[in-house]
């Protein structure tokens, strides 16, 4: 192989189509590897690209980073290795490489890392190839290395688009996917996504609703024209055509809205059943109700005190990590010692004293209740009592609920 000396015009355009060394050192390492493979450059050549392509402060830090590689007294060569021989020209090519790479290490800034976001247009295999650029510039982690896939991850998830980044987490066992994978399910968000046309056109749509409601609010006396603006501010407007809008039949005040037959409303509606269901309940004289009686005793209470419970035993689940059986009893606890409407505990109810709010009574705890405090217990008990007996029976003064069937105890009804 022939040697071939580096002219003025090489090193003029290196220079100036590459970053700085400092702004950008993987571009001159890489050609710096080039260079000296292809030109089998001698030590003057060595020193001519040092000196052109690198400020004296960078040349100081290469240099002092190749001397750990050299092994010896000096730390460095002292003549022309061509004097000496071919090896050592190789060995000094090969330590000014580590030298450059070493000297290209910058101090840990992820700052730098967390600032790179995804553009709005930007692909996400270009936006992965930025984030590994900022990992191998601003940090002194490999990014080929396998121990710095989390969080090159943990950057291309969180710092891509909002759409994107939100279908990225909700993948199935993250940490467990490549980063091919990642680009893979990035892509087909991004190829999804809304066409500027189509945005457009929700555009006009949501300024057409607008102006529907403003004209609306305005005195418009027509009543088709009241109704076809209402169907426009609520996005339904398109249903009709170019022709008038098509006018509802109104309901009398006692007609059903499912067989328009007069006498009923549409919840207990007999035409809902079938008709073998009702030729049963004809021969057994029953008089089928399709929703059953208002029961001022519970009124949902049941109803609220299971969604109580369960929210209860949910966070409970969640934050402790226990099963529902063995929380019952601390859900139970919650409902029983908070106040109600009345503001009074179940607890006060009972023993006419506020709950205790302490985890465990001990045994300690308890020899403190002497008999002086007996007396103030049954006082505020009989003032618990008094203030709450009253309500109480005003619940049930009002006497016992409407029947809601004609059945008696003893009769055979068919189920």
């Amino acid at each position: 192989m022939l040697y071939w000396p580096l002219s003025t015009s090489d090193l003029y355009n290196w220079k100036t189509q590459n970053a700085k060394f400092s702004d950008n050192p993987r571009d001159l390492i890489g050609l710096l590897d080039t260079v000296l493979f292809t030109h089998l450059a001698t030590w003057d050549d060595c020193q001519q690209l040092l000196q052109v392509l690198f400020t004296t402060e960078e040349r100081g830090r290469i240099q002092v980073e190749a001397r750990k590689s050299v092994l010896g007294e000096g730390r460095q060569p002292t003549q022309n290795p061509d004097l000496i021989n071919a090896e050592r020209l190789q060995v000094y090519r090969q330590t000014l490489t580590a030298g450059l790479k070493a000297a290209a290490c910058k101090p840990t800034n992820l700052a730098k890392v967390y600032d790179v976001r995804q553009g709005k247009d930007e692909s996400p295999a270009a936006f992965l190839e930025r984030v590994i650029e900022a990992f191998r510039q601003y940090t002194p982690m490999n990014p080929e290395a396998r121990e710095t896939k989390a969080a090159i991850i943990m950057a291309f998830v969180n710092q891509a688009a909002p759409d994107i980044k939100k279908k990225l987490q909700s993948v199935e066992r993250l940490g467990e996917k490549s980063l091919q994978d990642l680009v893979i399910v990035a892509e087909r968000v991004y190829n999804n996504r809304e066409r500027p046309e189509e945005q457009q056109t929700k555009l006009s749509d949501r300024q057409t609703q607008n102006l529907a409601k403003i004209l609306l609010a305005t005195t418009m006396d027509d009543p088709q024209e009241r109704r076809h603006l209402k169907k426009l501010a609520s996005g339904t407007g398109k249903e009709d055509g170019p022709g008038p809008p098509r006018e509802r039949p109104k309901l009398n005040k006692n007609q059903c809205a499912y067989c328009k037959e007069e006498g009923h409303w549409v919840k207990s509606c007999p035409n809902k059943r079938s008709k073998v269901t009702q030729g049963v309940a004809l021969v057994l004289g029953a008089d089928w109700k399709l929703d059953c009686a208002y029961r001022s005793q519970s009124s949902g209470q049941v109803e609220r005190m299971n969604r109580t419970l369960k929210e209860t035993l949910t966070k409970l689940a969640l934050e402790t990590g226990g099963d529902w059986v063995t929380l019952l009893p601390f859900a139970l606890y919650r409902v029983r010692n908070s106040p109600y409407k009345m503001g009074l505990t179940p607890y006060e109810i009972m023993f006419g004293l506020p709950p205790p709010i302490i985890p465990n009574l001990k045994p300690e705890v308890l020899a403190e209740f002497d008999d002086h405090q007996l007396p103030f217990s049954l006082q505020m008990l009989q003032r618990t009592h008094e203030k709450v007996w009253p309500k109480l029976r005003a619940l049930y003064e009002t006497g016992p609920p409407p029947d809601p069937h004609r059945y008696r105890p003893g009769d055979w009804v068919y189920v």
